[in-house]
C-alpha cells in the first residue's frame, strides 16, 4: 500500500483537530476546556513539527505552540512517570477484589 502525501495528511489531521476543537467548545467547565485545548494546540504542533520540513521550523511555530508543545511533553512525561504506580495500584485493588470471593 501506497502512504499517502505529506500534504493530503496535513489536510486530514487539520480536519481532525478543527472537529475536536469545535466538540471541546461545548465543554462548559473554562478550565477544562482551556486545557484540552492547550493540549490539542501541543498534538497539533508536534504534528506539525514531524511533518514540516526541518529548515522551516523556527518560522513556522508561534510562540504559543512551542509553550503548548511543551506543556504537553511535561504532561505526558508525568503521566509515563506516574504510569508504573498507577498499574500497581490497579492490580493491588484487583488483588483485593479477587480476595473477596469475586470471580
Amino acid at each position: 500500500a501506497m502512504l499517502p502525501p505529506v500534504a493530503s495528511l496535513k489536510s486530514q489531521f487539520k480536519g481532525v483537530f478543527h472537529n475536536i476543537s469545535e466538540v471541546m467548545d461545548c465543554i462548559s467547565c473554562q478550565k477544562c476546556k482551556l486545557h484540552g485545548k492547550l493540549q490539542l494546540l501541543g498534538l497539533g504542533t508536534a504534528l506539525k513539527v514531524l511533518l514540516l520540513p526541518e529548515h522551516l521550523h523556527s518560522t513556522a511555530l508561534s510562540r504559543s505552540e512551542v509553550v503548548a508543545l511543551i506543556n504537553t511533553v511535561a504532561k505526558f512525561s508525568y503521566a509515563i512517570l506516574k504510569a508504573p504506580q498507577l498499574a500497581a495500584a490497579y492490580w493491588s485493588a484487583e488483588a483485593g477484589a479477587g480476595a473477596g470471593g469475586r470471580g
